[in-house]
């Protein structure tokens, strides 16, 4: 199969959730997770001439991840945090169990995030995915730092719920816009 970098890119992408899960799973450290995933892609490109196309990539691509989860693992053998390797074979099954739940509770939660309030929205998405300080997400709302506190406690309690109620009863099952303040 010749590589071409939309067949990887397809491949890669509907594969790369699972793969991080695992990699987060194994690899304790946010930025050396970060590390370890780049690494992955790496190789899964330089690799990919040797995937033959109706085979499972995410299999596939999950065995390149153990190897370079290894590497990673002997690269920092002096951490005590590390898992033994039976629980980490554990781990792996059990993860490999929950793909198909998780996968449906991240859609969920996309879901739940859109009903926010736009402004609401922003900070969640300000704080869980950019790492803004509150100080800094206080500045931008011009908002006093407890209350940017206060209406995230807020957003965090809508969307639990939000998750639980489409979790139950499936993502169609809520809409509007969730009450936040």
């Amino acid at each position: 199969m010749s590589a071409s970098p939309e067949e990887f890119l397809r491949h890669f992408s509907a594969s790369e959730p699972v793969l991080r899960r695992y990699v987060i799973a194994h690899v304790p450290d946010f930025h050396q997770a970060q590390d370890v995933m780049q690494e992955i892609s790496l190789v899964l490109w330089k690799k990919f001439d040797q995937f033959r196309e109706g085979e499972n990539f995410a299999a596939w691509a999950l065995g390149v991840a153990r190897n370079e989860v290894l590497h990673a693992r002997r690269a920092v053998a002096r951490d005590r945090m590390l898992l033994s390797e039976d629980v980490s074979a554990r781990l792996d099954e059990r993860l490999r169990e929950l793909a198909p739940a998780l996968d449906r509770r991240r859609m969920y939660l996309r879901h739940c995030l859109d009903r926010l309030p736009e402004h609401v929205r922003r900070l969640v998405k300000m704080k869980y995915a950019g790492r803004v300080t509150i100080a800094e997400l206080a500045e931008v709302a011009e908002r006093s730092a407890n209350a940017v506190r206060i209406l995230l406690h807020r957003a965090r309690r809508a969307l639990a719920k939000c998750l639980d109620d489409a979790v139950r009863g499936g993502a169609d099952s809520a809409a509007g816009e969730l009450k936040v303040e």
